[in-house]
């Protein structure tokens, strides 16, 4: 398993998950 970087998890749940769903999580 490798390991994501705090950024690079980021940008996966940016892609992941609709535009603006994230601001509401608080990321």
């Amino acid at each position: 398993m490798n390991k994501l970087t705090h950024q690079q998890l980021a940008e996966r749940i940016a892609r992941d998950i609709p535009e603006g769903a994230y601001v509401n999580l608080g990321i």
